[in-house]
């Protein structure tokens, strides 16, 4: 049933009579497959099958030519109305050119970030689920350990501001008399 598979080589039919005979069969069977599609579907439908010869009318489905005619000047009329005149000049030229060398420079440095930070090591292949689970789970300890450091590090931080804020003149004082021998000590220190 049907074609055996394989490759299929179209030629041309040499014999003058069997090419025709062929294509008048064809090109009948071609516009009852495209009357079906528009009566299935509800859509319009037109072919135009001129032959190689360039003699005698050519086959159009439907075949009232004013149901042709009116169907290729629609499409015409959508084709004009579809075409919007843009003038391409040096500025839309340039932003081409620089959407062009944004989108390489963004692969490039995509690229770079994949091979700086590999996402995958060939070692992994090697290892076995447990072993596996096992990294998985020093590396969220690490991640745990990191998160703990960096909260740290923002109360000291956040600490550090909160006081200088809320200065006691106590402290200021102590801060100032410290300053204070401390700028004795270095005059001290010069005249030796």
């Amino acid at each position: 049933m049907g074609r055996p598979r394989g490759k299929l080589t179209l030629k041309q039919i040499q014999d003058k009579r069997a090419r025709k005979l062929a294509f008048n069969h064809r090109s009948k069977r071609l516009a009852k497959k495209v009357s079906k599609f528009s009566n299935k579907f509800g859509v319009e439908a037109c072919l135009i099958v001129y032959d190689g010869s360039g003699e005698g009318r050519p086959i159009t489905m439907p075949q009232d030519s004013t149901i042709v005619r009116s169907m290729l000047e629609n499409y015409e009329q959508q084709k004009i109305e579809s075409i919007t005149t843009k003038i391409f000049d040096v500025k839309d030229y340039f932003a081409n050119k620089k959407n062009k060398i944004e989108g390489e420079i963004s692969k490039v440095q995509k690229e770079i970030v994949k091979n700086k930070y590999p996402t995958w090591d060939p070692c992994f292949i090697n290892m076995d689920g447990e072993q596996l689970k096992a990294f998985t789970a020093i590396v969220n300890a690490k991640i745990e350990a990191c998160d703990q450091r960096i909260s740290m590090l923002k109360t000291m931080h956040q600490g550090d501001q909160t006081s200088a804020l809320h200065d006691t003149p106590q402290r200021q004082h102590t801060l100032h008399y410290g300053s204070a021998r401390l700028d004795a000590s270095n005059n001290n220190d010069n005249r030796f």
